[in-house]
């Protein structure tokens, strides 16, 4: 039997708990009903503790277990959980929860669970079940009836972990398979005062590609409470995601260059005016709000839309990942939209951006 005593700090007031006379970090224990404990623990002694024993020993003792895995069967799993429920089956189970702000595939953390779950029916025969929530945070669970209750826990993880790694990895592959091919995708977490003002800017990109003549291509745009998720479709495929890809860097950079109007030619054509305007609007956002928020607040600080994205950082498709500035090319620089826009060789956002060469390339 474990020992388990819950003890409050004299110096700071806080309950510790102790797991055989040992204090445990990020640990809680209670009883429910006065009977067997709930543990929810991130301590490794605790874990691996707990890991070594035998099931029938635990279902003693507890009524449900919640520790963190550090060697997980698969990327998105991060908990490991077991029920000892009174007078049904004991189930043990791999869980993955994940919030918006830490989310990084290029699809919708929702889209996600609704594959999870719609993979989850053909993994019935199997012995899984799979239930999701998705509150403040997104709760993915696999769970399988324990078979072994003799065994320890660490064996029957073990033996449930493959079943729940190709679940994990068939609901990936369909989400991805929902990404229009040949698709640069980004993420955004604007501050909520200038998100509405960001996402105007965002949809204008499809007319600034066709404006500069560089490619058509179809931009959309979703959201959710923390998150903006960024794609664009060219329309000639795979080849023209370098020319998006640097395009779009430099569009994002252009609301923060201090040069912008002062480079407009005085008769600008109407792809001109209307990228101004874009500019412009966003830039007054921005400056009211800082001006509201007060100039001791940095969160706004930054015009350039580069500062609050997220791009992926290879050209795997099926990892969900896709090309990011290249690094070849001249000692210096390398051309990107002819000689108006370079990059920098060793810096994948220092752009040098010709202002009135592009400005004058615009037209409609």
């Amino acid at each position: 039997m474990i020992e388990i005593k819950n003890r409050v700090d004299r110096k700071t007031r806080r309950e510790i708990c102790y797991i055989n006379g040992v204090p445990a970090t990020d640990t809680s224990a209670s009883k429910v009903r006065g009977e067997n404990w709930e543990l929810y623990t991130d301590d490794d002694y605790v874990r691996e503790l707990l890991l070594s024993m035998p099931i029938d020993q635990l279902k003693e003792q507890f009524l449900a277990l919640n520790m963190v895995l550090t060697d997980s069967c698969h990327q998105l799993i991060n908990r490991l959980f077991v029920h000892f429920p009174r007078g049904r089956p004991h189930s043990i189970g791999f869980l993955s929860e994940h919030d918006e702000t830490t989310w990084e595939q290029p699809f919708r953390i929702g889209a996600f669970l609704d594959a999870l779950q719609r993979v989850g029916e053909s993994f019935k025969v199997v012995g899984a079940s799979v239930t999701t929530s998705f509150d403040d945070m997104a709760i993915a669970r696999v769970s399988f009836a324990v078979n072994a209750p003799a065994s320890q826990l660490s064996s029957e993880a073990e033996q449930h972990a493959p079943i729940a790694r190709e679940l994990f990895e068939t609901a990936l592959d369909e989400a991805r398979a929902q990404i229009p091919p040949d698709s640069l995708i980004a993420h955004f977490r604007f501050p909520k005062e200038i998100k509405a003002a960001c996402i105007q800017y965002l949809s204008y990109f499809a007319q600034f590609l066709r404006d500069v003549g560089t490619e058509d291509a179809k931009v959309t745009i979703s959201e959710n409470t923390q998150q903006v998720l960024f794609s664009v479709s060219p329309a000639s495929g795979a080849e023209a995601l370098w020319r998006v890809r640097e395009a779009l860097t430099a569009y994002l950079r252009l609301p923060s260059s201090p040069d912008f109007f002062q480079s407009m030619p005085q008769t600008p054509d109407l792809a001109v005016a209307q990228l101004a305007e874009n500019v412009r609007h966003l830039r007054v956002q921005i400056d009211s709000i800082r001006a509201a928020a007060g100039v001791r607040n940095t969160m706004f600080d930054s015009s350039n839309l580069l500062d609050y994205g997220q791009f992926p950082s290879s050209t795997d498709r099926k990892a969900g990942k896709y090309p990011v500035a290249r690094r070849d090319g001249s000692e210096n620089t390398e051309p990107l939209l002819g000689k108006i826009v370079a990059v920098t060789k060793f810096r994948i956002w220092g752009l040098e951006i010709d202002l009135p060469a592009l400005l004058r390339l615009l037209k409609r």
